[in-house]
């Protein structure tokens, strides 16, 4: 029997106000949003939870009804929810709505019809923020896309180590790469596929790997054809909780890149004619017995008269002699030496011995060597050799000097006649030693930024303004001091080096004029260009180049050239007409005392003339060198052109020169040159003497 006690109506009253009680409070204090809402969608009863999570007040969400906080995108679901709901459907859905920042918050919504009666008569909402998490589930997903566009659709093998060295995962392009199924190499480690000289290698670097450390190498593997592939390999160690679970590894296929480096070692240290070393092998052989520490020999060869058979027979028959003179000297001293072509007709050979009466005895044996007749296309040809002979440690205590050294006693030998031999220390003058060390010196002043610029002004004699400046190149060797340009300038001018010292002066003038040019100074800058210069078929692209860099006008650029350039008048033209295209000027440097020619003046396109300073220092002294000034002058006015007077020192010369016709000059009476700060200080000082219009 169930005992049912009957309540009194102060009783029931007293139940009905607790259950209130507990319903009101569950629903106020929940941590998320309760909401009521009546059948036409307007706002019953909010919680401060949902007060909270929409950032709305209540006051606030009583106006206007739930389609207002619905976010536009999507409206028409929970127009959906909200008719099933109004049906007598539960709903259980997300919604995104707009917070009173205009922020979108996510909500995980459950849904249940009041019903009165038999009608619904509004809807009771609970919903619970799941903005960071369905943030943080995104991110998760754009994570895991990464991690697998990285691995699956990587052109490069990816690999998952375990901390033994097998294959817990791997991609498409490892199989690819390796020959082998992913099956297949999930039951071997990456050991059996290294090339075995690599293997104590590799197995350092895994360990370093799981000791914490990225590491990157090269290393080489067989592919299942039994080929090696050439790998640059990452190893990144997969750190948990500070305990490293394995190793990713990423590596790329580099095959095609070695053979290609293999391939241009070998074009980079092979003489393409002959297939002996190059001069680079040479170098490279003399400075690994250098650092050997053994004596040994270098002996310089240059075939005698190589270019009359070039032009008698054809350069093929001489390129025919070149390679049979290879393949003789290479035979014959297989044992004792090593034969490198060096140039067009010469050879280097490097010689075990370095006593000095064997060097000489190979030498003389290599002579008559060369000598034998060779059948060539049909006809007999014999050709000379002359040598000369430079040893380790006597004769130089490095590679470069050795070098050198040999090439000094060739030309050494070659004063005395072709088909000789000579010892450098036979030849060898106080002169050669100090040109030889200056050429060293040289070289390495353009690694050590030794080489500066300095410039002389040039002033108008009529007006005593400023007219421009001349660039000219200064050594401060750290060992050989202040050396001055009439010593190092031709050392520079016959071992070749002048063309990279030119380009570096074209290129600081023009860097200097610029900046001149941003301050206001309307200036010339000129430049000395060598004859081996204004030859070299890069000159003007180069000079081009350095236009557009610096962005001058090309018309405040004179390029200085001396008077040789008339020896060939047909290329000289040509190049000139070249320059004169980018915009700059050219000036004919130390006019009158090379090849003078009133033709040039006609054919080459010149803007000026510069009249050497014999004739300036002569003129206030000598009747005749006044004359030839004067005739200069008026010469140049005729063809259209402005005269320079180099190497004025007082104000007797400043006043004849004026008196003559001169147009500009230039000379320690108005300043020796200076460095670009002192430079700028004396143009301060004349624009003030001397303002310009």
């Amino acid at each position: 029997m169930v005992y049912v006690r009957d309540l009194s109506g102060d009783e029931i009253g007293a139940q009905v106000q607790r259950t209130y009680d507990w319903f009101r409070g569950m629903f106020h204090h929940t941590p998320d949003a309760n909401i009521v809402l009546d059948r036409d969608g307007h706002l019953m009863e909010i919680n401060p939870a949902g007060e909270r999570i929409l950032g709305f007040s209540r006051d606030d969400l009583m106006r206007g009804g739930y389609e207002q906080r619905v976010h536009e995108s999507q409206l028409p679901l929970a127009q959906g929810v909200f008719r099933r709901l109004l049906e007598g459907e539960v709903q259980r859905f997300e919604l995104s709505l707009t917070d009173s920042a205009g922020e979108v918050r996510d909500l995980d919504m459950l849904a249940l019809p009041m019903i009165e009666g038999d009608e619904v008569a509004g809807v009771f909402v609970q919903a619970r923020d799941v903005t960071e998490r369905n943030a943080t589930e995104r991110r998760l997903q754009e994570s895991e896309q990464r991690y697998r566009a990285l691995f699956e659709d990587n052109v490069d093998s990816v690999v998952s180590f375990d901390t033994e060295g097998g294959y817990e995962y791997l991609n498409p392009a490892t199989e690819a790469l390796t020959g082998y199924s992913e099956r297949e190499l999930r039951e071997l480690t990456y050991v059996p596929l290294l090339v075995p000289d690599q293997r104590d290698f590799v197995l350092a670097e895994f360990t370093r790997a799981l000791e914490g450390e990225t590491r990157q190498y090269e290393t080489a593997m067989y592919n299942r054809a039994g080929e090696v592939v050439d790998l640059h390999i990452t190893l990144i160690p997969i750190i948990i909780d500070g305990e490293t679970r394995g190793i990713h590894c990423v590596g790329k296929d580099i095959t095609q890149q070695k053979r290609l480096e293999r391939e241009l070692s070998i074009m980079a240290y092979t003489d393409s004619l002959t297939g002996l070393g190059n001069r680079n092998a040479a170098a490279e052989d003399i400075a690994h017995r250098v650092a050997d520490g053994r004596p040994f020999a270098v002996i310089a060869m240059d075939l005698d008269r190589l270019k009359s058979v070039n032009d008698t027979w054809g350069r093929d028959t001489g390129d025919m002699l070149l390679t049979s003179i290879a393949q003789r000297l290479a035979h014959r001293l297989s044992d004792r030496a090593t034969v490198y072509r060096y140039a067009g007709d010469g050879f280097i050979l490097t010689l075990d011995s370095g006593d000095p009466h064997v060097a000489t005895a190979v030498a003389e044996d290599l002579r008559e060597l060369v000598r034998a007749p060779l059948m060539l296309g049909g006809h007999e040809v014999t050709i000379s050799a002359t040598l000369g002979i430079s040893t380790y440690p006597d004769d130089g205590c490095d590679a470069e000097t050795q070098m050198r050294n040999a090439e000094t006693a060739l030309y050494g030998a070659k004063r005395r006649g072709l088909n000789q031999v000579a010892l450098y220390r036979s030849i060898a003058t106080p002169d050669d030693d100090r040109r030889v060390h200056i050429e060293l010196e040289l070289r390495r002043a353009l690694q050590r930024d030794e080489l500066s610029v300095v410039y002389q002004p040039q002033v108008s004699l009529p007006t005593g303004e400023l007219h421009g400046a001349e660039a000219l190149m200064r050594w401060n060797s750290a060992t050989l001091g202040a050396v001055s340009p009439d010593t190092f300038i031709p050392v520079a001018e016959d071992t070749g080096l002048i063309g990279e010292m030119g380009r570096w002066v074209i290129e600081t003038a023009c860097r200097q004029l610029a900046e001149w040019t941003r301050r206001g100074w309307e200036l010339t800058v000129s430049v000395n260009i060598s004859m081996s210069q204004f030859g070299d078929d890069g000159f003007v692209g180069h000079l081009e180049r350095t236009l557009a860099t610096t962005g001058i006008d090309p018309h405040l650029l004179v390029l200085e050239i001396t008077e040789s350039i008339a020896s060939r008048v047909d290329i000289a033209v040509a190049r000139l007409h070249q320059l004169r295209e980018l915009g700059v000027q050219i000036a004919i440097d130390d006019f009158g005392t090379g090849y003078s020619s009133l033709q040039y003046l006609r054919d080459f396109p010149l803007d000026y003339l510069k009249i050497d300073r014999g004739f300036v220092s002569q003129s206030t002294h000598h009747a005749r060198d006044r004359d030839l000034v004067a005739t200069i002058a008026q010469l140049a006015r005729n063809f259209g052109l402005r005269t320079v007077a180099e190497g004025v020192e007082s104000q007797a010369e400043v006043d004849l020169l004026t008196d003559l016709g001169a147009d500009l000059a230039q000379g320690y009476h108005f300043s020796r040159p200076l460095d670009p700060e002192s430079f700028e200080a004396w143009v301060e000082a004349h624009l003030a003497a001397f303002p310009q219009a």
